[in-house]
């Protein structure tokens, strides 16, 4: 067989047996709480100044576990934790004295997934697809400080973890081959959160009353982070 029938065969660029390291950066998420966004409105007494919870901020953090290159893909097992939040003060005017209130709302997940994609030029990779699945921990807090001077808040969980799904593309650009790049990714995350429930009273959001949902559905993501590789 002639050597140019194997013009395919697996040509590792980080060493003999791949590239593992770590990332950490910035992520948007979008999403939509309906059950949320009417609990709002309900006790703020639809006040013109109530906002909607539907996009939260904050970093996520993680690990390229294994990334193989061959001569014209490569292909990368990852794992990382994404820390988001969207937080609201608010005057709460369905009382006798109106309070100022806090509202957060956080939205944090493991997610673990695989990604395929193609070096464009030397210092370009297109990352296809990457597909995975999230482990959603969701949490709600509304703080404020009585008329007698005592500062409640009231934080509600989900009874459970939440499990969904992802697929994403993006761009890397290498800054220093194979050691340094950063990447940018735009997502779908497909996820709903059922209820929350108040740790101390155990009322939840929303009510058992209301058939619709706390989070109805996730939306698309954007992340841009630091990827930090080491050739094994």
């Amino acid at each position: 067989m002639a050597a140019g029938d194997f013009s395919y065969a697996q040509s590792f660029g980080f060493g003999c047996l791949g590239l593992s390291g770590i990332f950490g950066g910035y992520s948007k998420q979008r999403f939509e709480a309906d059950g949320l966004n009417r609990y709002m409105n309900f006790v703020t007494g639809s006040s013109s100044d109530v906002k909607t919870f539907e996009r939260a901020e904050g970093f996520r953090v993680g690990a390229n576990i294994f990334r193989a290159k061959f001569d014209y893909v490569f292909l990368t097992v990852k794992g990382y934790y994404q820390f988001l939040s969207e937080k609201y003060n608010l005057t709460n005017v369905t009382i006798a004295q109106p309070r100022e209130e806090e509202f957060k709302l956080e939205l944090s997940h493991w997610g673990f997934g695989v990604d395929f994609g193609i070096p464009i030029v030397s210092f370009l990779d297109w990352k296809i697809v990457e597909a995975g699945m999230t482990i959603f921990n969701v949490k709600f807090t509304n703080a404020f400080t009585g008329d007698d001077g005592i500062f409640v808040e009231n934080i509600y969980k989900e009874p459970k973890s939440t499990i969904g799904y992802y697929l994403s593309s993006g761009l890397i650009i290498h800054l220093i081959q194979d050691y340094v790049s950063i990447e940018g990714s735009a997502t779908y995350n497909n996820f709903s959160v059922t209820n929350v429930e108040n740790t101390n009273t155990g009322e939840r959001i929303p009510a058992s009353s209301d058939s619709g949902s706390f989070i109805e559905k996730g939306g698309f993501s954007g992340a841009v982070y630091l990827n930090l590789g080491v050739p094994l």
